[in-house]
């Protein structure tokens, strides 16, 4: 299982150096101390990603270094080899004594993964032998945490090598990381940090040429989302390196912040490539808040300022009443003239706090039908600050009499796959939103709450390509004792609608068993009807 960034579309590194981070993050090793010099300027992405075309497991990144290694209280073992037979005994002296084992392989050769780049060579985990069927256990990770290679297999892959890579590696922990020697890399790297913003700058001249935009951007799309990817999960690396050195919280908020914007500048380019149209405003608009962002942050980092007070955002427009049903309202909001940092609304109705969104719309729940309540946001940014409320709204909503019940209403889920995939897209309303569990997880489920116990007899589910093939729906007063009220053993995916259930309860849970893709499992929207 990947635990370094738990979201596929952050992973920036190549296959040898997530393995080796994944592996020591897993034997108990400090690694967020290796992220010391993660942050990547947007020049050298921009050189390598937009330039000379890369694609991102070809990207030279920062992170664990050889030459680091021995401050990181590592050390590397490289055990020489010209045919497998030659160190099979020592490969399984190492497992023996619970060892990862790195070893290269021709691309090629690679059985349980076709699509890898061609004429390459590519890195797995060795992790365990059985002796009986004479297999070894296998780890690719991100993508495969567990295969099974019979010992000839593996044989033939070592063997086909080339001799410059004819080797197996592992670790020795010699001592913990030497803090002090570290912190005052870091602190030298950041005073040495520079960025002149250059792939922001490509693309917001881009974005506002009267050229074809649209067929560039098609054109430089891998490499654009690689390059969006090292931006943000370089961020995401340099933010965790940052708070394990003892800096402010608030500079690694400021990173966070970052990674998720340009995590969603990701997901607004993706979702250009696949239907042709690109809401160029929508983008141009963003790409520069992120470069604005990286400007700042940097001064205050390098300036060692947390007085932030001066940053306080401005007030949110008015809410307006996008949707409602019996129970609950969606509203949205302009956001502010000053929303640099703002990474939250609070949402007031007659006064009182009832919940908070990360976008610029929200629900409110336990409303009644012709009844009219205040309702006003409030923008909370990164440093803690927070605006006016907006100008109040008076919102009333009309009976629905065929609602679906679990529209707006709170969702829980096992895992969520990064800020784009959330689980409360599967009650949004939006055709085009969907949730998606983490890649990792072999079992995962998602649960609505109704706000109270409430009969139903229609659950309709509508899969994204990353359907559950076995899943059981169930339900619950307490969202500890599940009762199962329907079992499918053979899902077919696309819109599946259950009728005639005897169903009682407040959480309405989806518990996904078995997947029909390598993926996670992935919905659009989950619908409860009476």
């Amino acid at each position: 299982m990947e635990i370094v960034f738990k979201n596929f579309s952050l992973n920036y590194l190549d296959c040898r150096t997530i393995q080796v981070i994944n592996y020591l993050k897993a034997s108990g090793m400090p690694v967020d101390y290796y992220g010391y010099k993660a942050m990547e300027s947007s020049d050298k992405v921009f050189h390598e990603m937009i330039r000379l075309r890369k694609r991102k497991w070809r990207f030279p990144s920062n992170i664990l270094r050889e030459s680091d290694m021995q401050d990181l209280g590592l050390r590397p073992i490289r055990v020489l080899f010209q045919q497998f037979a030659d160190v099979k005994d020592k490969l399984l002296e190492l497992l023996n004594n619970n060892k990862g084992v790195f070893v290269w392989v021709n691309a090629e050769d690679v059985l349980h993964n076709l699509n890898l780049e061609a004429a390459s060579i590519h890195s797995i985990m060795i992790t365990d032998y059985y002796n009986e069927s004479h297999q070894y256990r296998i780890q690719d990770i991100p993508l495969y945490p567990e295969l099974f290679y019979d010992e000839a297999d593996l044989a033939t892959m070592c063997n086909n090598l080339l001799p410059i890579h004819k080797d197996f590696l592992f670790f020795e922990t010699v001592a913990g990381p030497d803090v002090d020697k570290l912190r005052s890399k870091l602190e030298a790297y950041i005073h040495n940090y520079t960025d002149g913003l250059i792939f922001f700058d490509y693309f917001i001249a881009l974005l506002q040429s009267d050229g074809q935009v649209g067929s560039e951007l098609h054109e430089l799309y891998p490499h654009l989302d690689d390059a969006l990817s090292i931006l943000a999960g370089s961020r995401f690396l340099f933010a965790k390196a940052l708070l394990k050195y003892g800096f402010h919280e608030r500079y690694h908020d400021l990173y966070m912040v970052i990674s998720r914007n340009v995590e969603i500048l990701k997901l607004t380019f993706m979702k250009a490539a696949v239907t042709r149209t690109y809401d160029y405003q929508k983008s141009l608009d963003l790409i520069l808040k992120i470069k604005r962002m990286e400007r700042e942050a940097l001064h205050l980092l390098k300036a060692g300022v947390i007085d932030t007070s001066r940053f306080r955002p401005g007030r949110p427009g008015k809410p307006v009443l996008l949707d409602s049903n019996n129970t609950n309202m969606k509203i949205a909001w302009d956001e502010p003239e000053d929303h640099l940092w703002v990474t939250s609304y609070e949402i007031f109705k007659d006064g009182e706090l009832v919940g908070d969104s990360k976008q610029l719309h929200g629900t409110i729940n336990q409303v009644t039908p012709e009844r009219t309540y205040a309702i006003a946001v409030r923008a909370r940014d990164v440093f803690g600050n927070v605006s006016e409320p907006s100008l109040v709204s008076l919102i009333t909503i009309n009976p629905n009499p065929t609602e679906n019940l679990a529209l707006y209403k709170p969702v829980v889920a096992s895992s969520e796959d990064g800020i784009t995939f959330c689980k409360d897209n599967i009650v949004d309303g939006v055709a085009e939103t969907r949730w998606s569990s983490v890649f990792e997880e072999e079992v995962s489920w998602i649960y609505v709450d109704l706000g109270q116990a409430t009969r139903f007899s229609t659950v309709v589910l509508n899969w994204e390509a990353a359907y559950a093939r076995k899943y059981t729906i169930q339900s619950s007063n307490d969202a500890k004792q599940w009762t199962d009220i329907y079992r499918r053993n053979n899902g077919q995916g696309g819109i599946e609608q259950i009728t005639d259930i005897q169903g009682y309860g407040r959480y309405i849970r989806i518990y996904c068993e078995e997947k029909a893709t390598r993926f996670g499992y992935s919905l659009w929207s989950v619908s409860i009807f009476k």
